[in-house]
């Protein structure tokens, strides 16, 4: 008998988030993204000064300046590397915005939220929208 054929995974995340994942996993994917990431006018300024930040996405860590040793509070793996890069102090959450929520409490410093226009989940500090996730067809 022959061996059953792979699983093809449908990837929906926007291009490039996709394409790691594939890279990953190994497996047969189609990537069709249902939205892309597009920044937006927003205070730079606001952020660049922010004591400390919380990152709930790696796409808004270049909207917040350079690090220069500034807490970040970040979801996951992901997230928690392109704040390193970016010159943050990372403490990194679990993975889901839940699991940031003590995180945040403990935080010693002010924090500041720059996320996309759409949230999954508010968080209990002040928030700048960065960038937009617009459908695709």
């Amino acid at each position: 008998m022959p061996p059953a054929p792979r699983p093809i995974l449908l990837m929906t995340r926007p291009g490039d988030d996709s394409d790691r994942t594939a890279a990953r996993i190994g497996a047969d994917v189609i990537v069709a993204p249902i939205l892309r990431i597009v920044p937006v006018d927003h205070d730079g300024t606001a952020l660049a000064r922010a004591p400390g930040l919380v990152f709930t996405s790696a796409h808004a860590v270049a909207a917040a300046g350079p690090g220069q040793g500034r807490p970040a509070i970040c979801v996951g793996d992901r997230t928690a590397q392109v704040a390193r890069d970016a010159g943050f102090a990372v403490t990194r959450g679990a993975g889901t915005a839940d699991s940031l929520v003590p995180l945040i409490a403990a935080s010693p410093v002010a924090l500041v939220h720059p996320h996309g226009r759409h949230l999954a989940q508010r968080l209990a500090v002040p928030g700048v929208v960065v960038y937009d996730q617009p459908p695709q067809p």
